[in-house]
């Protein structure tokens, strides 16, 4: 529903409008690193280590708090600060208010994490899972009513914070059970102590994914934000794959590390790999393949130079979730400073790439030029991983289905050919029979050369078990979960 809604919203305001929402949205998330600088993890890792769950709640909650004062002076500075004396809320700008709304949003969320931190602590997923959905779905009935009577992007904006607002009673009771204790010294100290090294982290990563759509506004329009925001909301599923296997990947893989049982790490990079290069990267490259014709049909002839910049958004956003067991074992290890090296490094390569693309020029289209930039930032983080591991971990295996990988590129490459010249200016019915035939080739080639096997298929049908699921929220929604 969130894609279909994206489609029409886009559709009728346009990209002007998006391009606002955007960059409101990315310059105060540009400073999120604020609001958490590390004391979630530091909250987890406590919370299940033996603490007083009270006083860890009791003290999280106060340094947060502390934590979102900091933030709102900062970002209201650093966005307000060069009007000094002149600042007056009736020459507010749509995009002025714009960026106050999402700061407020963000304010608000703040209080969430109180609840979904603890509820990740203890295995609760269903818990943070469900007030998330219901948000996102009151968020886009808000906004695409909001949208079909005429109304732009202030009142868009302001239907996320209403979503919010609305989903406050389904925190507080599925939260019932948690009791805030007083403030402990020592328990802020040793948060302290374990967020430091993750800080860094927290602050290139933000970086990373949050000054491009600033930078862009900066060195072309408003309009081109927009542009760029489109493909980058449509390849966003794949970011949302990459959440949801970090939150599984990094507690298993510290397990294991700290076990030294790198069979386990490399068997199961093996699978994770396997899945991702026979499912996921089929579609990211058939995609890729018809982008202008994908981005014709959902978000209309307006939006077509979106086209070219999905074809590189997608592609970086995989190459982010095929190194995330990488990050991730490094996370394990506790070398977090290492980590905060790679991310640093690769956020100034994206910078220079940002330049000489979007700044200078070299790119034609600007927002295709962003997008070069965060994929070029994108391989070289991969490049550090994989050097590193070669020279301080020679027990790993790096990309262990690299044959499934160099399949998938080649038979893409192949597939491109009869899509340029025969089916991309043909009608809708050839071109769905051309995807039904990219994966039915795709999927039975690889059968036969063993790339894809019944293992992947099992392991679909395990992940999309509804029974299972059905069992599992009902447990914990009711209390049924031990969580002593």
């Amino acid at each position: 529903m969130q894609m279909i809604t994206s489609f029409i919203v886009a559709r009728i305001v346009g990209p002007d409008v998006l391009g606002i929402l955007a960059y409101g949205l990315a310059f105060v998330s540009m400073f999120k690193f604020i609001t958490d600088m590390g004391t979630g993890t530091a909250y987890i890792k406590l919370y299940t280590s033996g603490y007083d769950k009270k006083k860890c709640l009791g003290t999280y909650v106060r340094i947060r708090v502390a934590l979102m004062v900091v933030f709102t002076v900062v970002v209201f500075f650093s966005y307000f600060g060069k009007r000094g004396y002149n600042f007056n809320f009736h020459t507010f700008s749509t995009q002025d208010y714009v960026v106050v709304i999402y700061l407020l949003i963000n304010i608000m969320g703040l209080l969430y994490t109180t609840f979904t931190a603890t509820w990740i602590a203890r295995t609760e997923q269903a818990k943070t899972d469900i007030p998330q959905m219901a948000q996102t779905l009151l968020y886009q009935i808000f906004r695409l009513v909001l949208a079909l009577l005429g109304f732009k992007a202030i009142a868009i904006a302001t239907s996320s914070l209403a979503a919010m607002i609305f989903v406050a009673p389904l925190y507080f009771y599925l939260g019932r059970d948690l009791k805030i204790g007083s403030f402990d010294k020592t328990i802020a100290l040793k948060m302290i102590k374990i967020s430091l090294p993750v800080i860094l982290i927290i602050v290139f990563q933000t970086f990373f994914y949050s000054t491009d759509k600033v930078l862009l506004k900066h060195f072309s329009s408003i309009k081109e934000v927009g542009y760029y925001s489109v493909a980058f909301t449509f390849a966003s599923f794949i970011k949302a794959i990459e959440a949801s296997a970090g939150l599984l990947f990094f507690p298993f893989f510290s397990k294991a590390i700290t076990n030294n049982n790198f069979d386990l790490i490399n068997n199961s990079i093996h699978m994770f790999e396997k899945f991702t290069f026979a499912f996921i990267l089929p579609l990211v490259l058939v995609i890729s393949i018809m982008a202008d014709k994908i981005i014709l049909l959902t978000y209309g002839k307006g939006f077509l130079p979106s086209a070219d910049i999905l074809r590189v958004i997608l592609p970086t956003f995989f190459v982010s979730l095929a190194i995330l067991p990488y990050g991730n074992i490094l996370a394990g290890k506790g070398f977090f400073y290492i980590g905060a090296f790679f991310w640093g490094t690769s956020f100034l390569f994206f910078g220079v790439f940002a330049y000489l693309f979007v700044g200078q020029g070299m790119v034609t289209q600007k927002g295709q030029g962003m997008a070069f930039s965060l994929l070029l930032g994108t391989i070289v983080l991969a490049g550090f991983y994989f050097y590193y591991y070669k020279k301080k971990l020679p027990e790993l295996k790096i990309l262990p289905a690299k044959k499934g990988l160099a399949f998938s590129i080649a038979f893409s490459i192949l597939m491109y050919f009869p899509y340029q010249y025969w089916v991309k200016n043909a009608g809708i019915a050839v071109n769905m029979f051309y995807i039904v035939v990219f994966f039915g080739l795709y999927l039975s080639t690889g059968y036969i050369l063993k790339i894809v096997s019944k293992t992947e298929y099992a392991l679909i049908a395990n992940i999309i078990n509804f029974k299972k699921m059905k069992n599992y929220i009902t447990n914990e929604v009711s209390n049924k979960k031990d969580n002593s």
